[in-house]
């Protein structure tokens, strides 16, 4: 079975595709956050947003999906460490709601 181009593409010629990067490398630079395949520039635009490229290397990066993934874990994150506090001040103290509010407020606001 042979697969033909659609209309307007084109084939890659051999010097046209890249040459296949070593796995383990690239996986330890991901999780650094760097770029897997130079490993200069940070992976991410912003907190929770992947670059579309990286600035040093010009590898495209934007089909790197973090999906609900990061958002989740800081929530998961912040809820746990939130609750825990709010628990112990609740726990020794017994303040009142609106001191409550005004002591994890921020926390909740800030994170």
């Amino acid at each position: 079975m042979t697969i033909e181009p659609s209309a307007g593409a084109s084939i890659p010629t051999p010097d046209q595709i890249l040459p296949e990067r070593p796995l383990s490398p690239a996986l330890k630079r991901g999780w650094k956050g760097c770029c897997p395949n130079c490993g200069e520039q940070t992976l991410f635009a912003s907190y929770l947003t992947v670059a579309d490229q990286c600035g040093h290397c010009g590898e495209a990066l934007h089909h790197h999906r973090a999906d609900d993934l990061p958002a989740w874990l800081t929530m998961v994150i912040v809820g746990h460490v939130l609750a825990v506090a709010l628990l112990a001040v609740e726990n020794a103290f017994s303040p009142a709601l609106w001191v409550h509010g005004l002591i994890f407020g921020p926390f909740v606001i800030l994170s």
